[in-house]
């Protein structure tokens, strides 16, 4: 019986659009790197074509004897002991291959050690999201729900790498998860996210706190003994930040996409939606289309209409005038990393995202 284990970017795809496999088995697999072999090419195009995901397919082996190179094939070394549940069990298409899945958490330290630190945090939202890549539904995301939950969470991570020690790509893993926040539902969500809220060494507008998709009680009339009802409402992006002043000041942001929104009836739902979070004391409400998303121009105006509202200071720090030749140029600078951020992440697809962190596309 063939052992082979799915790792890297391949099994971001796997996880992504399969449903959480940790369900099927319930209790922690203690399978082991033993024995892991890299497959052929015919293989891996095989399993390739069956998981309806992109390639080259990303195998992991324990032994260097074992390591080899092959057209559809990028093979991986792993000498470490790994935490139990490391490797998850998922069905194989052949009945003489046993198949292995890394679990997400190390999924996201293979990335990590492999990529840029903004790769990682993208990625890393990906795994700790609400939401499942389906080609044929409306917008191509789907919810994960009914039995289907996220794949992993940032304590979950924090525990994973406490467990593993320094391995390659831990330390990395440690400070891109800082910055990644749970419960996005669309990879435009966790884009949008990091660039309204890295700091500006990343790339990001630096706005606050980010978190997606919390609840938020809201005004919904009277009932007929004249008492107030309410009802949750759940805008998509939050910030939270200190102002200058120290006030604690929060903000949220939706983003309505043309893809995922269409049409009349989800219009007008969108709209209520955005009436009802205005009923929310202290919560400034903005919300982003799919076009506003593509205009970079304007999301540079949104966000600073963001930071004025927050009460933040301007980021980057500035040492002289805003007119000076110095300020003039550090202020490029940033403005050159956000724009960058944003074609990588927030203007393409999911998997061409990760087709540019694998080919070390840099806009």
């Amino acid at each position: 019986m063939r052992k082979i284990v799915i790792s890297h970017f391949s099994a971001l795809r796997k996880l992504l659009t399969d449903f959480n496999p940790r369900h099927r088995y319930s209790t922690k697999s203690r399978a082991t790197l033993a024995g892991a072999l890299c497959p052929s090419s015919e293989d891996a195009k095989f399993l390739l074509d069956v998981f309806g995901i992109r390639g080259p397919l990303d195998c992991l082996v324990g032994e260097p004897s074992r390591r080899r190179h092959a057209a559809a094939v990028r093979c991986h070394l792993c000498a470490n002991d790994l935490p139990a549940g490391s490797l998850i069990p998922v069905p194989s298409p052949l009945a003489d291959m046993q198949l292995y899945i890394c679990s997400p958490e190390f999924t996201f330290v293979q990335i990590a050690a492999s990529s840029s630190c903004e790769d990682a945090i993208y990625c890393g939202m990906a795994l700790c999201s609400d939401f499942r890549l389906e080609p044929v539904a409306q917008g191509g995301v789907v919810f994960r729900e009914r039995g289907d939950s996220a794949l992993t969470k940032r304590p979950r991570i924090e525990a994973f790498l406490d467990g593993i020690g320094p391995v390659r790509g831990s330390e990395k893993a440690r400070r891109a998860l800082r910055y990644v926040a749970d419960d996005a539902r669309s990879p435009r969500e966790c884009s949008l996210g990091m660039l309204l809220s890295l700091p500006s060494r990343n790339g990001g507008f630096d706005l606050g706190r980010l978190s997606f998709n919390r609840a938020f009680a809201t005004i919904d009339g009277i009932d007929r003994y004249g008492r107030r009802k309410s009802k949750n409402r759940i805008p998509d992006i939050l910030l939270e930040a200190t102002s200058r002043s120290g006030e604690r000041r929060v903000v949220a942001v939706d983003y309505d996409s043309f893809s995922t929104h269409a049409g009349d009836p989800k219009m007008l739902l969108d709209m209520h939606r955005r009436n009802d979070l205005a009923t929310v004391r202290g919560l400034p409400h903005f919300a982003l289309t799919s076009a506003d998303a593509n205009n970079f121009e304007y999301l540079c105006s949104l966000a600073e209409q963001i930071r004025k509202v927050l009460g933040r200071p301007m980021r980057p720090a500035l040492r002289t005038s805003v007119d000076s030749h110095e300020s003039r140029r550090i202020l490029m600078e940033a403005r050159y990393r956000r724009y960058v951020l944003w074609r990588r992440f927030v203007i393409p697809p999911f998997d061409d995202v990760v087709d540019g962190i694998i080919g070390g596309d840099r806009w």
